[in-house]
């Protein structure tokens, strides 16, 4: 295997690490299928290039509150 590259395949240790959240979070969220991972074997497996594009997808652009809206 070369140097490490987008689509690198991590273990649930590695992309905890490469996430900084807790492993047991990571599980769950995988668990749940909010993360995408493979189950192979009996270990979870994540594609960094996936991992990527979950801060993509998440970010969304501020939104200022309008004229005549009161901020809580």
């Amino acid at each position: 295997m070369e140097g490490p590259n987008a689509d690198d395949i991590l273990n649930l240790e590695e992309a905890s690490q490469y996430l900084r959240i807790k492993r047991r979070t990571l599980y769950s969220l995988a668990a749940r299928g909010e993360v995408p991972a493979a189950k192979i074997g009996g270990q979870w497996r994540f594609r960094r290039s996936q991992l990527v594009g979950l801060f993509e997808k998440s970010q969304q652009p501020a939104r200022l509150p309008t004229e005549g809206t009161m901020v809580p």
